[in-house]
């Protein structure tokens, strides 16, 4: 896991080893145990490296393939990069890294080796030969990749920060991307907030030569759609087991320190009990807690670190704490973020403890079911408003929408309201921080059209061949969780140089998952297919318990111990003109008299996206 840049330029570039060195710099924090550099003609590259895998010399990047015609710079791990290389037995391999398995894979195999990967990725590879420059991402967007692109000059990175080190962007706000974070609390589409940067799409790959820049799509959510065989329940569940046990499996290559992040939930316990059945070693496992025992779940992570005889390491935290950690979290935003401090904290927790990489149990709740907003989507679907003309469910729905105050009624009138019942038009009703209407209310005026939703829009009728538990699933693989979710998990986790891996992102596990019918997968319990299929592994207790998270006084804090932040951070984003200055303070005082209309998460969007403006573009 590392921070890579790459610069390529058809046109005279001042200095563009100055700008490489600066792009690399930015990101020190991503790689603090070496950096590497090359540049000629045409091209450089750099690299801030986290030595995980081959520690030797032999390691670093940018690394060569045998022949010197292909240079890579790359931030991830290949989890399946031993069969690759397994495949490749005429290459003359010199390291025993994965790293060079792309080069190699890519000699023989070109584009087509992208959807052979399995792993966390984004890398730039260089053609010398054919003056071509290469950037690939994951089909999952685990790992960012932005670039810039004008005139014959390329600049990418894993950090936007990085890229406006080089001067080449204006410091300048992108209005489209602006509406995209008011829609969904996050910038979903391709645009970011810088103008000019742009985020290469999970599954992409682009291509930069002396003819231009073209983006192409490998992998889609959904497309490996195969006949489903019924299967008995037994069958079933050990199937699922085996892939499960296999993700793990795959994930725990390492030569550095390797841990889990325990909250005593299904999906991080379920890690765990699985890296105590394939481990050799015994799992270093580490855990938030709280004094006070509304917020704390300790008690439930020690019982399954008692029960797989883990290593584990508690941190028990205040409310103070987090305050006071507050300002190095959000100054590890490179995109911004309403959530987030809780990774920061476990992540610089974990890396004192002498621990480089750490499995997570993000994608549980994604893969089989676990919110109940999945129960919602297939329960609302049958409702007999659906079979009423769309005109006539839009007249019904506008009292909700413009004349009730609290947001689930007018969300609720959101959903009576769209064209018809899919995932494209669903799944943002759920998803979405504001309904248009507030939305129009707050940028003074009809705002653009949701990213998010008309990614689903296009992808609907490609997927809907998919039980509907897996098609909520997609939106929920390609909204939330990547843009946000897995963002956080990124920038966080780096901030402290760590390395997170997400076992339930595993490619053969998401194909396989995906294609099992809603009869099979629907949780009548929590997670009840994932549970089954571990079972006895997961306690009772852990099972059944509810389910908390980490539950902060994020409405107590606003309105008192972070009034003054709040109130200076608003402020100074009214004054910027962006958006309608007079609404958002109508808004931060009905948060402060306790009125429904507004929730906490309302104000805190508005507080962190000026907090980024400043740290970014000001």
């Amino acid at each position: 896991m590392c921070g890579f840049a790459a610069i390529y330029h058809q046109r005279k570039l001042a200095a563009p080893d100055v700008c490489i060195r600066s792009m690399a710099q930015r990101m020190q924090h991503r790689g603090p145990d070496a950096d590497g550099f090359y540049e000629d003609s045409f091209v450089a590259l750099g690299h801030r490296r986290l030595a995980i895998m081959d520690l030797s010399p032999d390691g670093l990047q940018p690394m060569w393939d045998s022949s010197g015609r292909y240079a890579v710079v790359y931030n991830g791990e290949i989890y399946n990069f031993q069969d690759l290389k397994n495949q490749l037995p005429a290459y003359p391999f010199r390291s025993k890294s994965d790293t060079e398995v792309l080069l190699a894979g890519f000699a023989a195999w070109g584009t087509d080796l992208f959807r052979r990967l399995n792993g966390i990725f984004a890398f730039a590879l260089y053609d010398k030969h054919e003056g071509r420059m290469y950037l690939v991402r994951d089909r999952f967007g685990i790992k960012p990749l932005y670039y810039f692109e004008k005139d014959g000059v390329l600049a990418a990175a894993s950090e936007q920060r990085a890229i406006l080190a080089t001067g080449l962007p204006e410091k300048k706000l992108n209005p489209d991307a602006l509406s995209d974070f008011l829609w969904n609390g996050c910038v979903t589409g391709e645009k970011r907030l810088t103008a000019g940067i742009r985020q290469l799409q999970a599954g992409q790959w682009a291509l930069m030569d002396a003819r231009g820049f073209s983006v192409h799509t490998y992998f889609q959510l959904g497309q490996t759609q195969a006949p489903w065989n019924d299967k008995d329940p037994a069958t079933l569940k050990k199937e699922l087991l085996d892939l499960l046990r296999q993700a793990v499996s795959r994930q725990l290559m390492s030569d550095v320190p390797l841990g889990a992040f325990l909250s005593g939930g299904i999906d991080s316990s379920a890690i765990v009990a699985l890296m105590s059945e394939v481990s050799s070693g015994k799992p270093l496992t580490f855990t938030v807690g709280f004094e006070e025992n509304r917020f704390d779940e300790s008690a439930y992570a020690r019982m399954i670190a008692d029960k797989f005889g883990t290593e584990h390491t508690v941190l028990t935290l205040r409310p103070q704490d987090f305050l006071d950690a507050l300002p190095e979290a959000l100054n590890a935003m490179d995109t911004v973020t309403m959530d987030g401090v809780n990774t920061y904290l476990v992540s610089k927790m974990t890396r004192n403890a002498g621990v480089t990489v750490a499995l997570s149990g993000l994608g549980g709740d994604e893969l089989f079911a676990g919110y109940q907003t999945f129960k919602r989507y297939l329960q609302w679907r049958d409702k007999s408003w659906w079979r009423l003309p769309h005109a006539l469910r839009a007249g019904l729905s506008y009292p909700l929408r413009h004349w009730m105050i609290t947001p689930y009624y007018r969300r609720i009138g959101a959903f009576l309201n769209v064209e018809k019942y899919d995932i494209g038009h669903v799944y943002p009703q759920f998803r979405g921080i504001f309904e248009r209407n507030t939305i129009e209310k707050i940028s003074g005026g009809k705002p653009l059209a949701n990213p998010m939703a008309e990614y689903l829009k296009q992808v609907a009728g490609k997927i809907d061949g998919l039980p509907l538990l897996s098609q909520y699933s997609i939106g929920e693989l390609s909204g939330y969780t990547q843009h946000m979710l897995l963002k956080d998990t990124d920038q966080m986790s780096m901030a402290s140089s760590l390395e997170v891996r997400v076992p339930f992102f595993d490619n053969d596990l998401v194909d396989y998952v995906l294609q099992i019918p809603d009869a099979q997968k629907y949780p009548h319990t929590p997670k009840q297919l994932l549970v089954d299929a571990l079972a006895p592994r997961l306690p009772d207790e852990i099972v059944h318990r509810p389910k908390m998270g980490f539950t902060l006084p994020w409405d107590q804090w606003l309105r008192e111990e972070l009034h003054d932040f709040c109130q200076t951070h608003i402020e100074a984003l009214c004054s910027r003109g962006l958006l309608n200055a007079d609404y958002i303070r109508q808004m931060w005082r009905w948060f402060q008299k306790g009125e429904k209309q507004v929730l906490w998460s309302h104000i805190w969007m508005f507080v962190v996206l000026e907090y980024w403006l400043q740290k970014n573009l000001d």
